[in-house]
């Protein structure tokens, strides 16, 4: 399944680059040198990122071959590319470097093995640009400030996306009316920021918290733990923006608590209130489980995908009404959390061996049944009534 899969990825990159050949007027079975090849190598991957026209594309390609214009994104990425095919190829002669139609398709196939990457690069830099505009640390950026080209400290990021997607996808915290504000770590996940142009698979921003479960999983391979020493293992991880060890905030532990006396004494680690308060423990890199999330149309992750983008007077309304707001960020944080704390709960995964014992005594009630419908009556079918178990199952959400 791999190497068919891997086998349609190539086909695929084949054939847009049979187009741009096409194009530009090559013929792809001639030889081209280094400089063509390099510049149609930045068209392809304009093309592959961008979704625009030809015409824009080629426009952009040449201010890459041409000025200093997103040359970290484009242009230094092929380059080095080519200088690693030229280097496992061994040439002998730097100043005959010839390149036919097959040794571009083997570089825009390095290309998309090497995204990933590049992506993760990309993704830390959006992060950090929205940082800078969260004003209380609480991983949130007020809707005025998101769309704000004036805050913004680099010119590789632009937020347009309006309210309805932002909600779509969970990033939008409603909790004070006037002030609606961007959530960070569910904005960067979300599938806008996907790569998705191609028709197999999307790149998207990496869940910086998965490494925080796994650190949380292999310490007490349990799926529930006792509060105190959970506190205790994630005050001491770190995150990219997190030094540990650390002492968490008193509105932190007194939520932590709060879970564990919901559920007999210890926390459930796979349910939604536990990563609802890792997201508070690690504003940044936990996404907050909205309920909304799940939500998200299957057609966000698709290439031809698109989203309503916020209108001038959506920007202005959001810039009013935070003046009327005239919100400050000297909240004590424990009265923070409980204003954004969410009470509900969603356990993802049930114990299996709890799960095991009820259908045992769901098999044992129905011969049971039998049994009654034979001999007339057993008095122990009332007990063993009493003792099943119904385990609370919800289905786990898959991202592409």
């Amino acid at each position: 399944m791999v190497a068919t899969l891997e086998y349609l990825v190539i086909s695929e990159s084949a054939k847009i680059l049979e187009d741009i050949y096409d194009q530009e007027k090559i013929d792809p079975q001639s030889l081209i040198n280094e400089e063509m090849l390099v510049r149609l190598l930045v068209v392809y991957s304009v093309t592959f990122e961008l979704p625009t026209n030809p015409a824009r594309i080629r426009q952009i390609a040449k201010r890459v071959m041409t000025q200093n214009f997103k040359h970290e994104l484009f242009l230094t990425p092929m380059k080095d590319i080519v200088g690693n095919f030229e280097f496992l190829r061994g040439h002998q002669n730097p100043f005959s470097k010839n390149y036919q139609f097959q040794d571009a398709v083997t570089m825009v196939t390095e290309y998309h093995k090497s995204y990933g990457k590049r992506q993760v690069e990309e993704c830390t830099l959006m992060k950090e640009e929205l940082m800078r505009r969260d004003p209380a640390g609480m991983g949130r950026v007020p809707l005025h400030q998101f769309h704000a080209e004036s805050a913004a400290k680099s010119s590789l990021f632009k937020f347009g996306e309006g309210k309805d997607y932002l909600r779509e996808i969970g990033a939008l915290d409603e909790s004070e009316a006037l002030v609606p504000k961007v959530i960070i770590p569910n904005y960067v996940q979300g599938p806008w920021n996907c790569l998705a142009r191609s028709g197999y698979y999307a790149i998207c921003c990496l869940n910086e918290c998965e490494s925080i479960m796994n650190a949380v999983e292999q310490r007490f391979e349990s799926p529930t733990v006792a509060p105190q020493p959970l506190m205790e293992l994630v005050g001491n991880l770190s995150s990219a923006t997190i030094d540990g060890p650390r002492q968490l905030p008193e509105g932190l532990a007194k939520k932590l608590q709060e879970i564990a006396q919901l559920h007999k004494g210890d926390v459930p680690i796979y349910g939604r209130l536990f990563a609802q308060w890792l997201h508070f423990a690690f504003p940044y890199e936990c996404p907050y489980p909205s309920l909304q999330a799940g939500n998200i149309r299957k057609e966000m992750w698709m290439p031809d995908r698109k989203i309503e983008t916020a209108t001038e007077e959506e920007k202005e309304a959001a810039q009013h009404e935070a003046v009327l707001a005239n919100q400050t960020s000297a909240d004590d944080n424990d009265d923070v959390y409980d204003v954004l704390w969410d009470d509900m709960e969603v356990l993802h995964i049930t114990d299996e061996k709890q799960r095991s014992t009820a259908w045992s005594s769901v098999n044992a009630i129905m011969l049971a049944v039998i049994v009654l419908s034979a001999c007339g009556s057993l008095v122990s079918v009332v007990q063993q009534m009493r003792q099943v178990i119904h385990p609370t199952r919800c289905e786990l959400k898959c991202s592409v």
